[in-house]
């Protein structure tokens, strides 16, 4: 593949227009593990790990941006509507999870799941503290194996937000194309590959939210009971 450059830039009614072409200038876990405990107390009778960390390596879906002039950011009314939807509904998500940290610390009471939820400001330490939870406790030995279910989905959802949030946003002037490209890079070298989105994805997406949201929200109604480990 030939590396885009960036060729000019233009306002157009206040969006930035952008012109590629090639070849150009640019052609080149908080926890850890314990022994045994000098204290007199019971092992710890840990659970069977069904928990599977969502699949897929980044960039795997990414194409090769194409020749022409782009815009930034998408201007189809129907997307952008999903989109500000889909990231709106993301805060509703994490305190809904919430719920499932206080079922897991063993507490109906939701202002203070929600308290050490929210305490917890990194989603990186979130998820390890309520693996560990789950994975490491007694208490959580017997849990529902859609507990698992629920933070393997957590934590897939929570990418995709990122990706959506973190990236330049770019629309195909002809073709009306729009692609996500990975921010963390200068511009020209980040629109050298990009995901497309469409509408579709984006309510996927939405559809996904709004999935946990509602399995997250009934935890604390009766779990039929799972086999104790090894058994």
């Amino acid at each position: 593949m030939v590396p885009f450059g960036l060729v000019g830039f233009r306002g157009v009614g206040g969006v930035l227009s952008i012109r590629l072409s090639k070849p150009s200038i640019f052609a080149s876990s908080i926890f850890s593990s314990f022994g045994p405990s000098t204290m007199n107390n019971p092992p710890t009778k840990k659970r069977n790990y069904r928990y599977t960390k969502p699949t897929g390596k980044e960039g795997e879906d990414m194409v090769d941006l194409p020749d022409g002039h782009f815009e930034t950011g998408m201007s189809d009314p129907g997307m952008l509507e999903v989109y500000g939807r889909a990231i709106m509904t993301w805060p509703v998500v994490e305190d809904a999870m919430s719920h499932v940290l206080g079922e897991l610390i063993g507490t109906n009471d939701h202002e203070i799941a929600s308290e050490i939820f929210h305490a917890l400001l990194a989603q990186n330490t979130r998820l390890p503290v309520m693996l560990a939870l789950l994975q490491n406790t007694r208490t959580n030995a017997t849990k529902a194996e859609d507990f698992d279910q629920m933070l393997s989905e957590f934590k897939r959802l929570n990418d995709e937000r990122n990706r959506l949030i973190h990236s330049y946003w770019f629309t195909h002037r002809g073709t009306d194309t729009v692609y996500c490209c990975p921010s963390g890079s200068a511009l020209p070298h980040a629109m050298r590959k990009g995901r497309v989105v469409t509408q579709e994805t984006l309510v996927a997406f939405l559809n996904a939210e709004s999935a946990l949201m509602r399995r997250a929200l009934r935890v604390h109604m009766p779990q039929e009971p799972q086999p104790e480990p090894g058994e």
